[in-house]
């Protein structure tokens, strides 16, 4: 596929993958209709940009039978229509969109779905996934990710607007070897930053806990609001789990507090919390 504006006038099925290798810069708008394909829809290779955008609000880009709809190996950035992974063997490994490491996804409308495990993927090192507004929704995450080869280099999530969701809740967002940063959105389940990783909140809405392990440092200065929300998948209905240094100055909490004992609190509402933990 080359350089250029794609504007679909009718649905395909494929028999291959597209492969974005000669063009630097592809735009698409899928104008209400789908693009379908047992295979990988979209392979980007690196250096090479594709945005996808949808006029008429009902556009797919679907996968039946792979492990990715669309793998990134650059730079992608969805504005509309939905980005589908359907393959039904209830394997975690199901990508709407893999970030293969030293790339950059960005979500700013639309939706990207897992029917089956995660909806955006990510590889480190050095993977960036920003989501500025749309929907992202798997069964297992919305977004969740592991690494490749030796280079621990941490890449970045970032959150400032909308809604991320799973099935099953436990890692709706699962920050594995990532700094994350949320300023916006709506996050229904668990955000899980992994160890010696940087997480700092100044908005949102957490539906559910935030969890984030040893060594790590969480900076919350911002109009958080933490539920607590246990979503019925047995953990301990907890709105903070910060086992690493953390300092709070703002944020509402809705439900049970637990702090290693490098914590600073300088504000914040916990009037709703029942207990507040403190343990080393």
């Amino acid at each position: 596929l080359y350089n250029g504006d794609y504007y679909l006038t009718k649905d395909i099925v494929l028999d291959s993958t597209i492969i974005l290798d000669y063009s630097y810069s592809t735009r698409l708008c899928l104008n209400g209709h789908s693009i379908t394909c047992e295979d990988t829809v979209f392979d980007i290779y690196s250096y090479r940009h594709l945005l996808i955008t949808d006029c008429m609000g009902t556009g797919k880009i679907e996968s039946t039978n792979s492990r990715q709809t669309i793998s990134n190996n650059n730079w992608i950035s969805i504005w509309g229509g939905t980005i589908l992974n359907s393959t039904d063997d209830n394997v975690l490994n199901r990508y709407a969109i893999e970030s293969w490491p030293g790339t950059t996804t960005y979500v700013c409308g639309g939706k990207a779905e897992s029917s089956y495990g995660i909806a955006i993927g990510y590889c480190q090192p050095s993977c960036n996934i920003e989501i500025l507004g749309g929907t992202v929704h798997g069964k297992y995450s919305a977004i969740g990710g592991h690494f490749s080869g030796n280079e621990h280099i941490p890449g970045s999530i970032k959150i400032s607007g909308g809604r991320l969701s799973s099935d099953i809740h436990v890692n709706t967002v699962d920050v594995y070897e990532a700094d994350f940063t949320m300023t916006g959105g709506y996050v229904e389940g668990c955000i899980s930053v992994g160890d010696e990783r940087t997480a700092t909140i100044t908005g949102g809405t957490i539906d559910g806990t935030l969890y984030a392990w040893f060594n790590g440092t969480t900076s919350i200065s911002g109009p958080v609001s933490v539920t607590g929300t246990d979503h019925d998948y047995g953990a301990d209905e907890d709105s903070l789990y910060l086992k690493g240094t953390a300092t709070i100055s703002a944020g509402t909490y809705h439900n049970n507090c637990r702090f290693g004992l490098d914590t600073t609190i300088s504000a914040g509402n916990f009037s709703d919390c029942p207990n507040v933990y403190f343990s080393g």
